[in-house]
């Protein structure tokens, strides 16, 4: 049991002095029975929990079948107290303990009579039957329930003298936080209550749900036509995330909290202000899936990843920090099938949607194989803004007991879900918008206001132009990027600019050596990205560290197969140069190329140019253009797009049920408590008595310190 993982041997000071080893003894020997133990006592039947005939079923007083939930929390007492100081968190003080509901004493104490006859610490007490532990371990326990027994009768005596009937009063004495311990007024919140109302869990439902793990229930709970499964496509769970869309864009409605959001979800990434809404309720939501969501800026250089959900972190063990600004190529390695990560690039570079199966590695160093499932998000004029991808684990972890867990995957059945949910994400993924509603800059950016340059001179330019053998040309009425324009266009090194402060990188001028290099001419080049001289030969590494140098904005030198216009193929010698203004901000990068194979002066021309470039100018010399991007009003946009985002999250739930479930139950305490209610109000309106039985035993297991998400995880830390 979970809430036993940090057992101590610090004893308690109920236990005698000098038995602290009996005591720990005693702690872990129920520990690691808890559920067998559970069982034990609420057995009601004819044979014992192994299928054996009871040979002790008159001499010892078992507790009702019914009272598994008030067994739970005896056991969990015991051995909290046995522990000591190290689950003092978990202890319930004594004085609260004799304010205990009349029932659940009563339970207790039966249990604890119960125990103290069944314990064996010899062989001779019980022929036949191993002893459960040593005579001290067994002493130490019993000592500890004595104190409880004699704790639970001071309750009953207390209630009687008042008259009190026995009624439920658990929730005051909530082990853990009433999120995961309260259900929606429709739904049992304990067996007490079953017995006195008929119309909630029948019995024979709860003998099922007691008598086994939480992991088991949540798995039949979320199987194919369970009442979990229905509960989601249901208006209760579209009701659930339209509430939830509601609270999150009430709270957003000061800009210091809608700051505050953006910077928790896109860390030091600045969302487009006319998307920023889209973004925010898609990202919100993603955290909530059982299955990993990415979001990369399709607009700039090597499309970084902006976002990445809890669950990718999970599946990969790195976290947010270490992976936003990268391409998700890094989850490659040496195992990754290079030609299918060439068929992504091929298809993405055609604005395509893509699906491949691919081998992916963790921060661990372990292998997984990963379904990638990718699709463009573009605005109304047609520009590819978002690349949004969905990776399932088709490997699971070896710690996952659920259906997508290493175990789980390797069945036939697991095979199965594998062929499902690739047909699956290939539909899910259309339900991304088709297009984002955006307004059109107010003018080009080439309408720069020019007024306020006046005459100027730049001993940078003056260099470049001396260095070239070329006069200096005139500078006023001219802008500082359009006179570097004019010395390189007098250089016969192939030379190409590229403005770094418009999305997506364009270039902006090429001379006409680097059209004798190419083929290329201004017309095919000009406002499109420089991929357009890669092709399947150019290799993966130097494209990876020119990727790297533009993304940190600095210099780099690489040699990479490029093809021609004319589909030859070159190895070209690539200089990348930053140029930053005066505020710092790199504005534009000066590509030179050459020929590697035409050895000598090409090259020797090619490192002329680049000594000489500049490497910084006056901001008031190149004004920058207008924005291209208009920003909306972003709650808007959310709640206009919220329907859509939420509808495919639910589907994206039912991919993963069981994971769904579980990720639901480890939010915070607000929106978990609302999914409880939600999913425990279904179950009973819709008559799913069995179901509901086993909800109210994964409330009590979290309430009792069971993590719904323990295994889910990769090992590596990815906090």
């Amino acid at each position: 049991m979970p809430c036993f993982a940090g057992l101590s041997k610090a004893p308690s000071v109920e236990v005698v002095e000098g038995k602290e080893q009996a005591a720990f003894e005693a702690a872990s020997k129920l520990s690691a029975n808890f559920v067998r133990v559970v069982q034990d006592i609420t057995n009601a039947g004819p044979a014992s929990i192994e299928g054996k005939a009871l040979t002790q079923r008159n001499s010892l007083k078992r507790a009702a079948f019914s009272d598994w939930w008030y067994a739970d929390r005896f056991l969990m007492q015991v051995a909290c107290r046995l522990v000591g100081p190290a689950t003092s968190s978990l202890q319930i003080a004594d004085d609260a303990l004799r304010r205990l509901d009349p029932d659940e004493a009563r339970a207790w104490r039966e249990a604890a009579e119960f125990l103290d006859k069944r314990v064996q610490s010899t062989q001779a007490a019980c022929p036949g039957r191993a002893p459960d532990m040593s005579s001290d371990a067994a002493a130490a326990m019993k000592t500890v329930m004595t104190s409880l027994r004699s704790i639970a009768q001071d309750a009953i005596s207390a209630a009687a003298v008042k008259g009190i009937l026995p009624v439920n009063r658990r929730n005051n004495l909530a082990i853990a936080p009433a999120a995961h311990t309260t259900l929606s007024p429709t739904v049992s919140s304990a067996p007490a209550n079953a017995r006195r109302d008929a119309t909630v869990v029948d019995v024979s439902s709860a003998i099922s749900a007691a008598h086994m793990s939480a992991d088991q229930a949540i798995t039949e709970l979320t199987g194919p036509a369970r009442g979990f499964q229905k509960w989601l496509g249901s208006k209760k769970a579209a009701a659930l995330l339209d509430s939830w869309n509601a609270r999150m864009m009430a709270s957003l409605n000061q800009k210091a909290s809608l700051e505050a959001c953006v910077r928790a979800h896109f860390g030091a990434y600045r969302p487009p202000p006319d998307c920023l809404g889209w973004m925010l309720g898609l990202s919100i939501l993603a955290e909530t899936l059982p299955l990993s969501l990415t979001i990369s800026d399709a607009q700039v250089a090597g499309f970084p990843l902006v976002f990445v959900n809890k669950k990718f972190t999970d599946v990969t063990g790195y976290s947010k920090l270490e992976c936003t600004g990268r391409n998700c190529r890094f989850l490659q390695g040496p195992a990754t099938d290079p030609t299918h990560g060439q068929m992504l690039l091929d298809t993405l570079r055609e604005g395509q949607g893509s699906q491949i199966m691919m081998v992916n590695y963790r921060k661990s160093g372990a292998v997984f194989e990963n379904l990638l499932t990718m699709e463009y998000v573009r605005d109304s004029l047609g520009r590819r803004r978002f690349c949004i991808g969905l990776q399932v684990d088709l490997t699971g972890l070896e710690s996952d007991s659920g259906p997508w867990g290493r175990r789980g995957l390797s069945s036939s059945s697991g095979r199965e879900m594998i062929i499902e949910v690739r047909k699956k994400m290939a539909t899910l993924v259309k339900l991304l918008p088709q297009s984002i509603p955006v307004e059109p800059p107010p003018s080009s950016p080439d309408d720069l206001d020019l007024s306020a340059i006046g005459d100027w001179s730049d001993p940078h330019l003056e260099a470049l132009a001396s260095a070239t053998t070329q006069p200096m040309p005139a500078c006023s009425g001219r802008t500082w990027c359009e006179v570097l324009q004019v010395l390189l266009a007098g250089t016969k090194a192939a030379a190409v600019v590229v403005d770094m402060s418009v999305p997506g990188l364009p270039v902006k001028f090429i001379n006409q050596a680097f059209t004798n290099l190419t083929g290329y001419s201004a017309d095919d080049v000009i406002g499109r990205n420089c991929r357009f001289l890669q092709c399947k030969a150019t290799e993966a590494e130097p494209t990876a560290i020119m990727i790297s140098a533009i993304r940190q904005h600095i210099s780099c030198n690489v040699q990479m197969t490029n093809a021609r216009k004319d589909g030859s193929h070159f190895i070209n010698d690539l200089t990348l140069h930053p140029i930053h203004d005066s505020n710092g901000d790199c504005r534009y990068c000066v590509g030179l190329l050459a020929d590697h194979s035409a050895a000598g002066s090409d090259t020797d021309l090619r490192e002329t140019v680049h000594r000489s470039l500049p490497i910084t100018f006056a901001a008031s010399l190149q004004p920058r253009p207008p924005a291209i991007f208009v920003p909306t009003d972003a709650l808007q946009q959310y709640a206009d797009f919220q329907q859509k985002t939420a509808k495919m999250v639910r589907m994206l739930w039912s991919t993963d049920a069981d994971g769904a479930l579980r990720k639901i139950l480890s939010l915070g305490r607000g929106l978990s408590d609302e999914a409880v209610r939600s999913l425990g109000g279904f179950l009973s309106d819709k008559k799913f008595q069995h179901d509901e039985a086993l909800f109210v035993h994964v409330l009590s297991q979290v309430g009792a310190g069971w993590s719904p998400d323990a295994g889910k995880a990769d090992e590596v830390d990815s906090s």
